[in-house]
């Protein structure tokens, strides 16, 4: 009996004074790991907010579709000497339209109401811009700019465009890029990664050389 209880006292003795500053050193080691590591946590959040572009895009596209309604989400992307402010809002058409369309007009154009209790996108790490396959063009949007998804599951970028470039930087030397080429008639969209030995940093420009297709790979 004696023996049991003697047991009993020694599994319910806590820890002892080392073990816990042990265990404190282990967490501020982590800590400071983490503190450290912006440009990682950087580039993590401009991989994310590709992924929320892309998921936002989709939405509307299906929801074109499944209500037989079409869209245009108007997107605003300034990026003043890399501080950035990225937005993506929905508006649905003032008039009636149906079927596939040759254009999409900007949202200055009047032809939309925004839709006020939709969520909107917004960024101040990946700046946006509309871009063209094959000539490589990638302009800066400003205010004005957009994708419409149309009733039939077709789309269109606005001022011919055919792709978006989702990039950002986050420290002196170091960004990240990626890209959405759209296929107008179906809306699909084939995702693309900047390869990290392709990104170039330099203020106003792309950071990646969007004509370049040996930059870039397949991003799942």
């Amino acid at each position: 009996m004696q023996k049991f209880f003697i047991q009993k006292k020694k599994l319910e003795k806590g820890f002892s004074l080392l073990e816990i500053l042990i265990v404190i050193a282990i967490i501020g080691s982590v800590g400071l790991m983490i503190f450290s590591s912006g440009g990682d946590n950087k580039a993590r959040q401009i991989q994310s907010d590709f992924d929320n572009v892309s998921s936002y895009l989709s939405l509307y596209k299906n929801k074109a579709v499944g209500n037989s309604e079409p869209f245009f989400l108007n997107i605003a992307s300034v990026n003043v000497n890399g501080n950035i402010n990225t937005t993506i809002t929905p508006f649905r058409y003032s008039n009636n339209v149906f079927g596939n369309q040759t254009t999409c007009e900007t949202q200055a154009d009047g032809q939309y109401q925004q839709i006020s209790n939709e969520k909107i996108f917004n960024s101040e790490v990946a700046e946006l811009r509309i871009c063209e396959q094959g000539a490589g063009n990638c302009n800066a949007l400003g205010a004005t700019g957009g994708i419409c998804f149309f009733t039939d599951g077709s789309s269109r970028l606005t001022n011919n465009g055919s792709a978006l470039l989702i990039q950002g930087i986050y420290n002196t030397d170091q960004g990240a890029a990626y890209r959405i080429d759209l296929h107008s008639t179906t809306s699909f969209f084939e995702k693309l990664r900047c390869n990290a030995a392709n990104i170039v940093v330099s203020p106003g420009e792309a950071y990646c050389d969007f004509a370049n297709a040996d930059a870039w790979k397949s991003y799942e």
